[in-house]
């Protein structure tokens, strides 16, 4: 037996399970994406309008925020994502909904489907920590390929630091544990407790493996290397806790989310 991953267990039977009705299925999640559309857009209120522009929604999961936005008076959106069965259930909320002006297509955020600067906005809502590196670099400087001169991207996302960026809460209940056990222990310990099939082709152990590790200062480093105006870059809170976020040396692992509007 692996002393380690006992230790975690046991540590992780310490925390209450949590309820998330948005994963019973795949159309209680595809809803929840929709319904969640609200707070996504006004993350960026301040600084974009979906209104008469051409958006691209990169890593649009299940389509729900897609559908959403399309629904705001875009010209026209695209929401891509790589997983074909993401696209699947996305194209079928989009007929319930009846969304006018949408295209849900396949494409890979390191070599995107288009060509030329053709897009007034790109919306990157908690993607960008599930685009392994080296090729998270790659996704951005594609995205500023095909932004429009004065074209906005948005991105939000968990950095690494954050109390729950190894996702899979379902599972993982216990605060920060990627940074208190290794990534061989947390898979190991994730099989063991037979996780369900998650919606789309990747495992739970895949969807982990897959997250990119962005630390804040990392992100910073990497948006000013791609010359775009930087209109609005914070740290946040989801639990209303900034003050939190001010403190010397461990303020970074309160930060639940980098919010970061850059201009073409």
């Amino acid at each position: 037996m692996d002393l380690k991953v006992t230790i975690f267990h046991s540590l992780n039977g310490l925390f209450p399970k949590k309820k998330l009705d948005c994963r019973r299925s795949e159309r209680d999640y595809s809803i929840w994406e929709y319904t969640s559309g609200p707070d996504n857009y006004g993350i960026y209120r301040d600084y974009i309008t979906l209104e008469n522009n051409i958006v691209l929604d990169l890593g649009c999961g299940l389509g729900g925020k897609t559908v959403y936005y399309a629904q705001q008076g875009v010209d026209f959106i695209v929401g891509l994502d790589i997983d074909e069965l993401h696209i699947k259930a996305a194209r079928q909320l989009s007929l319930e909904k009846n969304a006018q002006n949408i295209s849900l297509v396949i494409g890979d955020a390191q070599h995107l489907p288009f060509k030329g600067d053709v897009f007034n906005i790109v919306l990157m809502n908690n993607v960008f920590e599930h685009i392994t590196n080296p090729k998270s670099k790659k996704a951005l400087n594609e995205v500023k390929t095909i932004l429009k001169e004065r074209g906005r991207a948005c991105i939000d996302f968990s950095p690494w630091s954050a109390k729950r960026a190894a996702h899979t809460a379902e599972y993982f209940r216990i605060p920060w544990c990627h940074l208190l056990f290794s990534d061989r222990t947390l898979l190991k310990a994730l099989g063991e407790m037979n996780p369900k099939a998650r919606f789309g082709k990747l495992s739970y152990e895949e969807h982990f493996r897959e997250l990119n590790k962005m630390a804040i200062d990392d992100f910073r480093e990497m948006i000013e290397e791609l010359n775009l105006r930087v209109i609005h870059f914070a740290v946040k809170s989801v639990e209303k806790k900034d003050f939190l976020i001010k403190l010397p040396f461990v303020g970074k692992y309160f930060v639940d989310i980098i919010v970061c509007v850059l201009e073409k």
